[in-house]
């Protein structure tokens, strides 16, 4: 919905008190639906939010109907299958999965298998590669959707910024699998602001239909909103738990409202008014932290039923305001050496040093993370809480006093998307200040 001004002397109810709003009469709710699901409605005016169909006891896959689903999408990175099949249990319908995620599509795939293919829609992001022939990458994406039934709702190329030569030729490939049905729509990931000149050259080939970035760039980047807006494409956004956490840190904002609040302004900066054209990833291992995610998300920001806290939009404002780079180099940070002869040797080997510790932990979470590195290196937990990143000119504020614990956790995790900014993380901790104004511009994915 569009969050309206309250008038001046309107006194706005906490989340707590807010009144419920009356829900559309005859709205089909079926039999063994999870509860959180009833609440998709349909709204005048607004995108059809129908319920996601689960099967009654006894009732035979084919026998499911086609139903809208839930607005949030599950990002399958790093997932082992029982949280993949968690995730689907729990009725997650929208899926964003990428060759480099490794096998978890496949695994999906494998817990899909039961849906009719209407139930549920699948975003594929993958990878180009220099030299690679036309017929080459129609075989392995062809091969993808093989998976799905033989199809896919979107096909993107993950980072755009990449070879711009295999990006016009794998954009021809996908202009042509969209035409055959293959592909719902095609897109681009990671899009900048220098890369304007390339959306231009695609768009002129095919429309874009979607694009996904991080939520922190199309919430603090005017002119990368402009550009993604103009597009005409619909935006798929990640990273909302990190803005949600980092709204929250003001101490008077709930998380799970920041995230609301977040998804609200995002959707007002790409296009009020036009339905359909965000679409929030959330990722989490955790059962009931799946389940809170999607009672959360479950309506469109487009929904006249989709409820936000005033106090968290002001927050997330706030937040989008102050949220820039750092302006000055923190001269007086020192690493000490235990950790200094530790990052040394992650920089040097980290894709053994990952393979190592996921031979004993297939999906290490910190806690995992903070013992390994105890038990190898014999470095104290407090001294990865308590040595944090310091503060460098163009380094951006999400990373700032970051623990160093959190940084390895994001290196070893089985995240692959946080595999990028941590490892210019150790870079970044294990240069001094000349060095850092030497290699920033490099540094991409921490650096604006």
């Amino acid at each position: 919905m569009r969050t309206q001004a309250p008038a001046q002397h309107e006194v706005i109810p906490t989340p707590a008190a807010r009144p419920a709003r009356p829900r559309t009469e005859g709205s089909y709710v079926p039999v063994a639906m999870p509860p959180h699901l009833a609440a998709i409605q349909r709204s005048a005016g607004n995108r059809a939010f129908n319920a996601v169909v689960q099967r009654a006891e006894g009732d035979a896959p084919a026998q499911e109907a086609e139903q809208g689903k839930p607005w949030t999408v599950f990002g399958v990175d790093g997932k082992s299958q029982e949280q993949l099949r968690s995730a689907v249990e729990v009725g997650y319908r929208r899926f964003d999965c990428a060759e480099s995620y490794g096998p978890t599509t496949a695994a999906l795939a494998g817990e899909l298998a039961a849906l009719p293919r209407d139930a549920y829609e699948i975003v594929y992001k993958f990878d180009v590669r220099a030299g690679e022939q036309p017929q080459e990458l129609r075989a392995r994406l062809t091969a993808v959707a093989r998976l799905f039934g033989g199809r896919l709702d979107g096909l993107v190329i993950h980072n755009i910024g990449g070879d711009e030569q295999a990006a016009r030729t794998a954009w021809h490939v996908l202009t042509e699998l969209k035409g055959e049905k293959t592909a719902g729509g095609i897109g681009v990931g990671n899009v900048g602001v220098t890369h304007a000149a390339l959306l231009g050259d695609l768009a002129a080939t095919a429309p874009i239909d979607i694009v996904e970035n991080s939520l922190e760039s199309v919430l603090t980047d005017p002119a990368l909103q402009e550009l993604v807006k103009d597009t005409g494409a619909a935006l798929y956004y990640y990273g909302a738990q990190t803005v949600a956490q980092q709204v929250a840190g003001d101490g008077k904002t709930d998380v799970a409202e920041a995230l609301k609040a977040a998804a609200e302004t995002v959707n007002g900066l790409h296009g009020a008014g036009r339905e359909g054209t965000t679409s929030m990833i959330t990722s989490s291992g955790n059962r009931e932290r799946q389940g809170d995610n999607l009672r959360q998300l479950t309506l469109s920001p487009d929904s006249l039923d989709f409820e936000v806290d005033y106090g968290a939009l002001d927050a997330v404002d706030q937040w989008r305001k102050s949220n820039n780079s750092c302006t000055e180099n923190d001269t007086g940070f020192e690493l000490p050496a235990p950790l200094r002869a530790l990052l040394d040797e992650v920089s040097r080997d980290q894709d053994a040093l990952r393979a190592e510790l996921a031979q004993e932990n297939a999906t290490p979470d910190r806690q995992a993370v903070t013992e390994w590195v105890h038990s190898r290196w014999n470095i104290d937990p407090a001294v990865l809480d308590g040595v944090t990143v310091p503060s460098r000119k163009g380094l951006r504020k999400r990373f700032l006093r970051m623990p160093v614990g959190a940084v390895l956790a994001g290196l070893f995790g089985a995240k692959n998307c946080d595999h990028k900014w941590s490892i210019e993380l150790v870079q970044l901790l294990l240069a001094d200040t000349d060095t850092w104004d030497m290699v920033s511009p490099f540094l991409k994915e921490i650096t604006d």
